[in-house]
Protein backbone atom coordinates (compact mmCIF):
# COMPACT_ATOMS: atom_id res chain seq x y z
CA UNK A 1 0.00 0.00 0.00
CA UNK A 2 2.67 2.70 0.55
CA UNK A 3 4.76 4.54 -1.36
CA UNK A 4 8.62 3.98 -2.11
CA UNK A 5 10.77 5.16 0.64
CA UNK A 6 14.09 6.43 -1.13
CA UNK A 7 17.49 6.02 0.29
CA UNK A 8 17.65 7.30 3.99
CA UNK A 9 13.86 7.73 4.37
CA UNK A 10 11.60 6.64 6.76
CA UNK A 11 9.26 3.70 6.62
CA UNK A 12 5.66 4.12 7.47
CA UNK A 13 4.54 4.48 11.33
CA UNK A 14 1.87 4.01 13.08
CA UNK A 15 -0.53 3.08 10.62
CA UNK A 16 -4.74 3.67 11.28
CA UNK A 17 -7.20 2.02 9.40
CA UNK A 18 -10.47 3.55 9.23
CA UNK A 19 -13.90 3.05 8.85
CA UNK A 20 -13.73 4.72 5.24
CA UNK A 21 -11.77 2.24 4.17
CA UNK A 22 -8.14 3.83 4.43
CA UNK A 23 -4.98 3.56 5.84
CA UNK A 24 -2.53 6.77 7.25
CA UNK A 25 1.15 6.91 7.59
CA UNK A 26 3.91 9.16 7.38
CA UNK A 27 6.70 8.85 5.52
CA UNK A 28 9.52 10.84 3.61
CA UNK A 29 11.54 10.10 0.50
CA UNK A 30 14.78 10.52 2.17
CA UNK A 31 17.03 12.01 4.83
CA UNK A 32 16.54 15.48 3.98
CA UNK A 33 13.02 15.65 2.80
CA UNK A 34 10.15 16.84 5.20
CA UNK A 35 7.64 14.24 6.51
CA UNK A 36 4.42 13.53 4.30
CA UNK A 37 1.15 12.34 6.16
CA UNK A 38 -0.38 10.39 3.54
CA UNK A 39 -3.65 8.48 2.96
CA UNK A 40 -4.05 5.38 1.26
CA UNK A 41 -6.77 3.38 0.15
CA UNK A 42 -6.94 -0.66 1.99
CA UNK A 43 -8.04 -1.99 -1.29
CA UNK A 44 -5.31 -0.42 -3.40
CA UNK A 45 -4.33 2.60 -4.77
CA UNK A 46 -2.46 5.67 -4.82
CA UNK A 47 -1.77 7.58 -2.07
CA UNK A 48 -2.83 10.83 -1.24
CA UNK A 49 -0.72 13.58 0.64
CA UNK A 50 -3.04 15.29 3.19
CA UNK A 51 -0.38 17.78 4.71
CA UNK A 52 1.26 20.81 2.20
CA UNK A 53 5.13 20.99 1.67
CA UNK A 54 6.44 23.46 4.04
CA UNK A 55 6.49 26.99 3.50
CA UNK A 56 10.56 26.74 3.32
CA UNK A 57 10.48 24.14 1.23
CA UNK A 58 11.00 20.54 0.53
CA UNK A 59 13.56 20.15 3.17
CA UNK A 60 11.73 21.39 6.40
CA UNK A 61 8.65 20.06 8.66
CA UNK A 62 7.71 17.29 10.32
CA UNK A 63 4.42 15.65 11.00
CA UNK A 64 4.69 14.89 14.91
CA UNK A 65 1.55 12.56 15.40
CA UNK A 66 -2.38 12.57 14.19
CA UNK A 67 -5.58 10.93 14.93
CA UNK A 68 -8.68 10.27 12.79
CA UNK A 69 -12.15 10.78 13.49
CA UNK A 70 -14.69 7.71 15.00
CA UNK A 71 -15.79 7.85 11.37
CA UNK A 72 -12.63 7.85 9.82
CA UNK A 73 -13.56 11.01 7.84
CA UNK A 74 -11.01 13.71 9.27
CA UNK A 75 -7.96 13.99 10.49
CA UNK A 76 -6.37 15.84 12.95
CA UNK A 77 -2.42 16.46 12.88
CA UNK A 78 0.21 18.31 14.65
CA UNK A 79 3.18 19.71 12.47
CA UNK A 80 5.69 22.81 11.98
CA UNK A 81 4.42 23.00 8.34
CA UNK A 82 4.59 26.90 8.66
CA UNK A 83 7.37 28.16 10.80
CA UNK A 84 9.36 25.23 11.71
CA UNK A 85 9.50 24.49 15.54
CA UNK A 86 6.23 25.96 16.11
CA UNK A 87 3.73 23.56 15.70
CA UNK A 88 -0.54 23.77 14.93
CA UNK A 89 -3.17 21.62 15.27
CA UNK A 90 -4.79 21.41 11.50
CA UNK A 91 -7.79 19.28 10.27
CA UNK A 92 -8.03 17.34 6.55
CA UNK A 93 -10.39 15.15 5.10
CA UNK A 94 -8.90 11.82 4.89
CA UNK A 95 -9.17 11.58 1.24
CA UNK A 96 -7.62 14.98 0.44
CA UNK A 97 -10.38 15.98 -0.58
CA UNK A 98 -9.89 19.76 1.06
CA UNK A 99 -7.24 21.52 2.21
CA UNK A 100 -6.50 21.03 5.92
CA UNK A 101 -7.44 23.94 7.91
CA UNK A 102 -5.56 25.45 11.05
CA UNK A 103 -7.56 25.06 14.11
CA UNK A 104 -6.41 28.36 15.60
CA UNK A 105 -5.09 32.13 14.21
CA UNK A 106 -1.83 32.50 12.58
CA UNK A 107 0.60 33.75 14.80
CA UNK A 108 -1.65 33.05 18.11
CA UNK A 109 -0.89 30.79 21.08
CA UNK A 110 -1.26 27.88 18.79
CA UNK A 111 1.93 27.93 17.49
CA UNK A 112 3.18 26.49 20.93
CA UNK A 113 1.05 23.21 21.40
CA UNK A 114 4.17 20.84 22.97
CA UNK A 115 5.56 18.73 21.59
CA UNK A 116 4.35 14.71 21.93
CA UNK A 117 6.14 12.93 24.54
CA UNK A 118 6.67 9.28 23.06
CA UNK A 119 6.70 8.21 26.75
CA UNK A 120 3.25 8.86 27.33
CA UNK A 121 1.32 6.70 24.45
CA UNK A 122 1.54 6.28 20.37
CA UNK A 123 -0.52 9.60 20.17
CA UNK A 124 1.95 11.03 22.75
CA UNK A 125 -1.23 13.36 23.98
CA UNK A 126 -0.70 16.97 23.25
CA UNK A 127 -4.25 16.34 21.88
CA UNK A 128 -7.30 14.05 21.93
CA UNK A 129 -10.22 13.88 19.51
CA UNK A 130 -14.04 13.98 21.53
CA UNK A 131 -15.57 10.75 21.05
CA UNK A 132 -18.30 12.84 18.51
CA UNK A 133 -15.43 13.62 16.47
CA UNK A 134 -16.26 17.23 16.31
CA UNK A 135 -14.04 19.04 18.91
CA UNK A 136 -10.06 18.40 20.05
CA UNK A 137 -9.14 19.03 23.80
CA UNK A 138 -5.03 19.87 23.61
CA UNK A 139 -2.51 21.49 25.30
CA UNK A 140 -1.30 24.68 24.57
CA UNK A 141 1.17 27.46 26.38
CA UNK A 142 -0.23 30.88 25.68
CA UNK A 143 2.58 32.54 28.00
CA UNK A 144 5.27 30.63 26.23
CA UNK A 145 6.18 30.23 29.88
CA UNK A 146 6.49 26.23 29.21
CA UNK A 147 3.45 25.99 31.42
CA UNK A 148 0.26 24.35 29.11
CA UNK A 149 -3.32 24.89 29.63
CA UNK A 150 -6.16 22.82 28.15
CA UNK A 151 -7.93 24.03 24.94
CA UNK A 152 -11.15 23.20 23.37
CA UNK A 153 -11.42 23.44 19.39
CA UNK A 154 -13.96 22.74 16.67
CA UNK A 155 -12.50 20.37 13.91
CA UNK A 156 -14.21 23.31 11.56
CA UNK A 157 -12.63 26.12 13.17
CA UNK A 158 -15.65 27.60 12.91
CA UNK A 159 -14.63 29.41 16.41
CA UNK A 160 -12.55 30.51 18.65
CA UNK A 161 -10.86 28.08 21.20
CA UNK A 162 -12.18 27.79 24.36
CA UNK A 163 -10.33 27.59 27.53
CA UNK A 164 -10.76 25.33 29.96
CA UNK A 165 -9.60 27.14 32.69
CA UNK A 166 -7.25 24.34 33.81
CA UNK A 167 -4.68 26.30 35.30
CA UNK A 168 -1.01 26.19 34.04
CA UNK A 169 1.11 23.46 34.86
CA UNK A 170 -1.12 21.14 32.85
CA UNK A 171 1.08 17.73 31.88
CA UNK A 172 1.16 15.35 28.88
CA UNK A 173 -0.98 12.24 29.38
CA UNK A 174 -4.44 13.80 30.26
CA UNK A 175 -7.60 12.42 29.26
CA UNK A 176 -11.54 12.29 28.38
CA UNK A 177 -13.60 10.40 30.32
CA UNK A 178 -15.50 7.81 28.28
CA UNK A 179 -18.87 10.19 28.30
CA UNK A 180 -16.57 13.09 26.87
CA UNK A 181 -17.39 15.40 29.04
CA UNK A 182 -15.33 15.50 31.33
CA UNK A 183 -11.00 16.27 30.89
CA UNK A 184 -9.02 14.14 33.71
CA UNK A 185 -5.31 15.47 33.98
CA UNK A 186 -2.48 16.10 36.39
CA UNK A 187 -1.30 19.40 36.91
CA UNK A 188 1.78 20.64 38.94
CA UNK A 189 2.19 23.33 40.87
CA UNK A 190 4.89 25.59 40.69
CA UNK A 191 7.16 23.51 43.26
CA UNK A 192 7.01 20.63 40.91
CA UNK A 193 4.29 19.01 43.11
CA UNK A 194 1.50 16.92 40.86
CA UNK A 195 -2.37 16.59 41.52
CA UNK A 196 -5.18 14.88 39.63
CA UNK A 197 -7.89 16.71 38.54
CA UNK A 198 -11.20 17.27 36.39
CA UNK A 199 -12.85 19.88 34.29
CA UNK A 200 -15.76 19.68 32.32
CA UNK A 201 -15.48 20.08 28.70
CA UNK A 202 -17.10 23.23 27.95
CA UNK A 203 -15.85 25.17 30.77
CA UNK A 204 -19.01 25.07 32.60
CA UNK A 205 -17.64 24.83 35.87
CA UNK A 206 -13.85 25.32 37.86
CA UNK A 207 -11.85 22.45 37.45
CA UNK A 208 -12.18 20.11 40.44
CA UNK A 209 -9.18 18.17 42.49
CA UNK A 210 -9.63 14.10 42.86
CA UNK A 211 -6.43 13.46 44.70
CA UNK A 212 -6.62 13.62 48.18
CA UNK A 213 -3.83 15.35 51.03
CA UNK A 214 -0.93 13.76 50.27
CA UNK A 215 2.38 13.26 52.79
CA UNK A 216 5.02 15.70 52.62
CA UNK A 217 6.76 15.49 49.31
CA UNK A 218 4.26 13.43 48.19
CA UNK A 219 3.38 13.60 44.59
CA UNK A 220 0.71 12.02 42.00
CA UNK A 221 3.12 10.91 38.64
CA UNK A 222 0.43 8.83 36.90
CA UNK A 223 -3.40 7.66 36.71
CA UNK A 224 -5.40 5.43 34.79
Amino acid sequence: LDEEVGLGGAAPRSPLSSSLGRALFVARADYRGDEALLSVPLAGGAATRLNPLHARGPEQGRVWSYASTPDGEQVVYLADQEHVGHLDLYAVPSDGSAAPLRLHDADSWSARVPLPDQTVDAEGASFRLTATGTHVVHLADPDANERHELFLAALDASSPALALGSGEGVLRGFALEPAGTQVVFLRSDEANVSALWRVPRDASAAPTRLSGARVAGGDVEAFT
